[in-house]
């Protein structure tokens, strides 16, 4: 009998899968050979192609599933994390191995979502839309994170923190994100020597910054994005850890 359920197949539904198909040409010669049993036989092999026509529909769309799953695994162009908070630590671990002290640091903001039709009565999203700083303890301990931050408030200290020469790693989770990033387009990004990058995911990484160990830790942690996958949910952070910050665990594949 086929399993007919939605479920993983296993290696014991190919073996059915090979009887039921062994017995479908069974019936097919004996039908062919028979006179008075043909109905009979034709009734059963309906039965057993029934039977087949629905595992083949399951198996079907299993491995399509897996096919599309490993196609865009497979995919050299797919810079895309699936695993931000594993990707943040491991940075944090990497830029703490230097001088400087680095943290993340959690804010809270709120955006008006309606126009004010009169004084006072505007709303604002009620979501807790949360923030994720990263960057010198020093620095970040200086910031009230025990507030609500309204509009583009963290987007103005994120904007401050980088005019004063400061690296800066945001991920947002607000839906109003362009007034989480610093000055988006500002000219004040011309005058800075900043290195702008994002790393893709769910929420995105956006990074802007110096030459510091801050900068290092990303840079080794894209070169394992880019030599080897994006791929890390699942992962034993410590051996992730060991390959990002040995440069010669990294093989490029030509």
């Amino acid at each position: 009998m086929l399993n007919s359920k939605n479920r993983d197949i296993t290696i014991d539904d190919i073996n059915n899968l090979a009887l039921v198909i062994k017995r479908i040409n069974e019936l097919e010669q004996k039908y062919n050979e028979s006179i008075l049993e043909r109905r009979d036989i034709a009734l059963e092999l309906k039965n057993l192609l029934d039977e087949l026509r629905l595992f083949s529909n399951i198996f079907d769309k299993k491995a399509n599933e897996l096919f599309h799953k490993y196609d865009y695994l497979s995919c050299k162009e797919n810079k895309r994390i699936n695993d931000t908070e594993l990707a943040i630590r491991l940075i944090l671990r990497l830029a703490n191995t230097g001088d400087k002290e680095y943290i993340s640091k959690k804010f809270y903001s709120k955006s008006f979502i309606s126009p004010e039709s009169i004084h006072g009565d505007r709303d604002y999203c009620i979501s807790n839309d949360s923030t994720l700083f990263i960057g010198e303890k020093n620095v970040l301990d200086k910031i009230d994170n025990h507030k609500i931050y309204y509009d583009n408030k963290l987007g103005c200290i994120a904007h401050d923190l980088i005019k004063d020469g400061h690296s800066l790693i945001i991920a947002t989770n607000s839906y109003f994100e362009s007034n989480i990033r610093p000055g988006t387009g500002l000219k004040f990004f011309e005058n800075i020597d900043v290195s702008e990058s994002t790393i893709k995911g769910d929420p995105n990484i956006w990074c802007y910054l110096f030459d510091d160990e801050l900068k290092i830790a990303v840079e080794k942690f894209m070169l394992f994005i880019d030599e080897v996958t994006s791929d890390i949910n699942g992962i034993d952070e410590d051996v992730l850890f060991d390959l990002i910050n040995k440069k010669d665990c990294l093989i490029r594949k030509k």
